[in-house]
C-alpha cells in the first residue's frame, strides 16, 4: 500500500474560530497526522467558506476574522502548504443541508432548475431537496463553474476535489442519458485547472464518490469515461456517513489499474446509530459509536489487501478526533501497525445511504436478520485481512430476543464454532468464541448462524447481524 493519506475536512472547526491562534490550533491537529493531502470544504456548493463576490458565506464565529481582513480559508491553505501538505478545495456537488440560510439567492431565483419539487414547504428536508440543482441545465454548470474559477483566482490551492457523496441526485431523468452533461462539467473543471497550472505542476482533480458503482451509473456519473479521458487524478469512494469494513472495491481497483488515476477509499468517523436523529439498530457489543485506533487499523488492513493506493478520512472532525490524529499515519499503514490490535465490526448491510432520508429516517442498512423457526439460517459475509501470526482472535456476536434454551449453531466458512454464552440482558444476548488461525481467510469470509433448537418460552423472532472480531497479541 502506498503511504498516501488524504483527509477531507468540513471546515466546521475553522468556522468556530475567532482568531488566528484558534485557526493555528486547528491546523496543528491536521498537520499532526502528517497527511499528504488535505481537502477542505470551500463550497456547499453555492454557499461558501470564503469572501466571495458570487455567493453568500456560511455563517460562523469566523466572521470576526473577515472583519479583521483575514480570510480563514486562505489562512488555512497557506498554513497547511507551509507544512508541505497538498491542499485541495472540496466542493460539495449537491449538498443536502436544508437550513433556510443555506438556500442561496441564486438557488431561489432559479428554483425551476432544482431537482426537488417546490411544494411551498420550507422545512429542513424541503429546502434541502430544493438545493439539489440539475447539472443537465447549462446555467447550473456555468454558475457553479464560476465559483470554482473564483476559488482558483483567490487561493494558491493544489487542486479541486468534487464531492459526489454530498449528494445524489445530480441530473434529472433520464439520468443515464444525461450523464454527458455531468462529464461536460468535469471536462470544464479540468480545463480550468490546466489553465491555472500555467505550465507548472498539474493541479489535481479528485472525485469523492458513493462506493456503489451501480448507483453511480444510475445517477449519471460516467466515472470510467472520466478516467479514460484523463480528467481525474484520483477516485475516493466510500459511504458518506457511516464506516463499513466490507465495502466492495475490486471493481474500482480494476477501473483504475494501469491508469494515471489513483484509488483512495475513504471512511467517515461514525460507526452505528447513536444520536437522536439517527435511525437503525444501535450497537449491542459496546461503545461502537465512532472509530477508534483498533477499528481504523482493521479497515486499513482491508483497504491495503485489496491494493488501494492510499487511505482517506472523510469529515474526521478535528476537535472530536483530534487526539487520534498524531497516530493516523502509522495506523493506516499495516506494516507499521502490525503489532497493534484490530477491531472488525460488522453491523451494516451493503446498502448505500444515498440521502439524508435514507441515512437517518429509514436505517435500512442497520436492519437485523431474523431467526424464528428451527433450522432457520442466516449467512453474513465479511472481509478480513489481518496477519494472525502470534495473535489471539475472538469473535463475539449479538442477538436480540434469544432465550437461554435457544440453541444457536455457528460456523465461519466451513469451520463449526462452539458458541459460548457470555451475557444475557434485556437489551440482548452475546455469544463468544475464540478462533483458530485456520478459520479465517484473507479476503472474503462468511459467518453462518442457524437456530438449531427453539426455546419453549420465546414468542418473537431472534434478531441478529451484528458481530465483531477482535485481534490482539496472544502475549
Amino acid at each position: 500500500m502506498s503511504n498516501t493519506l488524504l483527509i477531507t475536512d468540513d471546515f466546521g472547526a475553522v468556522r468556530k474560530c475567532e482568531s488566528k491562534e484558534d485557526m493555528l490550533a486547528v491546523s496543528r491537529i491536521l498537520i499532526s497526522a502528517s497527511p499528504d493531502i488535505v481537502a477542505m470544504d470551500v463550497s456547499s456548493p453555492d454557499i461558501v467558506n470564503y469572501h466571495s463576490k458570487l455567493a453568500p458565506r456560511i455563517t460562523g464565529a469566523f466572521e470576526t476574522l473577515f472583519q479583521e481582513g483575514c480570510d480563514p480559508f486562505g489562512f488555512m491553505v497557506d498554513t497547511l502548504k507551509s507544512a508541505d501538505i497538498r491542499v485541495l478545495a472540496n466542493v460539495r456537488m449537491n449538498d443536502h443541508h436544508g437550513r433556510a440560510e443555506y438556500w442561496s439567492p441564486w438557488a431561489k431565483e432559479h428554483v425551476a432548475w432544482s431537482l426537488g419539487e417546490d411544494t411551498g414547504a420550507r422545512d429542513w428536508k424541503s429546502i434541502g431537496a430544493l438545493r439539489h440543482m440539475d447539472y443537465a441545465i447549462e446555467g447550473v454548470r456555468v454558475y457553479r463553474l464560476s465559483l470554482i474559477e473564483e476559488i482558483l483566482e483567490l487561493f494558491d490551492i493544489d487542486g479541486i476535489q468534487l464531492d459526489f457523496g454530498r449528494t445524489a441526485p445530480f441530473v434529472s431523468e433520464p439520468k443515464r442519458e444525461k450523464g454527458p452533461f455531468m462529464t461536460d462539467y468535469i471536462q470544464s473543471v479540468r480545463a480550468l485547472l490546466d489553465r491555472f497550472s500555467q505550465g507548472k505542476k498539474r493541479k489535481t482533480l479528485g472525485v469523492l464518490l458513493p462506493w456503489d458503482i451501480d448507483f453511480c451509473h444510475k445517477e449519471g456519473l460516467e466515472v470510467e469515461r472520466w478516467i479514460k479521458e484523463g480528467l481525474v487524478d484520483f477516485l475516493s469512494p466510500g459511504e458518506w456517513y457511516y464506516s463499513d469494513w466490507n465495502l466492495p472495491q475490486q471493481a474500482w481497483i480494476e477501473m483504475t489499474k494501469g491508469t494515471g488515476c489513483q484509488f483512495y477509499p475513504f471512511t467517515p468517523g461514525n460507526v452505528s446509530p447513536y444520536q437522536d436523529f439517527e435511525y437503525g439498530e444501535p450497537s449491542q457489543l459496546g461503545e461502537n459509536k465512532i472509530l477508534d485506533g483498533a477499528k481504523i487499523r482493521a479497515i486499513a488492513d482491508n483497504f491495503a489487501a485489496l491494493g488501494s493506493d492510499g487511505f482517506a478520512f472523510y469529515n474526521f472532525y478535528t476537535f472530536d478526533f483530534g487526539p487520534l490524529y498524531p497516530e493516523l499515519r502509522q495506523w493506516v499503514n499495516p506494516e507499521e501497525s502490525a503489532d497493534l490490535s484490530r477491531h472488525y465490526l460488522n453491523c451494516r448491510r451493503l446498502v448505500y445511504h444515498a440521502t439524508e432520508k435514507e441515512a437517518y429516517d429509514l436505517g435500512l442498512a442497520f436492519e437485523r436478520s431474523t431467526l424464528n423457526e428451527a433450522e432457520d439460517e442466516v449467512s453474513l459475509p465479511f472481509r478480513f485481512s489481518s496477519d494472525l501470526s502470534g495473535k489471539k482472535v475472538v469473535l463475539r456476536c449479538a442477538f436480540t430476543g434469544a432465550k437461554d434454551d435457544d440453541e444457536i449453531e455457528g460456523r465461519v466458512n466451513d469451520t463449526p464454532l462452539t458458541m459460548i454464552l457470555q451475557t444475557t440482558s434485556p437489551a440482548g444476548t452475546i455469544y463468544e468464541v475464540e478462533l483458530n488461525d485456520s478459520t479465517l481467510l484473507i479476503g472474503e469470509n462468511t459467518f453462518h448462524l442457524k437456530l438449531a433448537k427453539i426455546s419453549s418460552t420465546r414468542t418473537s423472532p431472534i434478531k441478529t447481524g451484528e458481530f465483531e472480531i477482535l485481534v490482539e497479541n496472544s502475549s
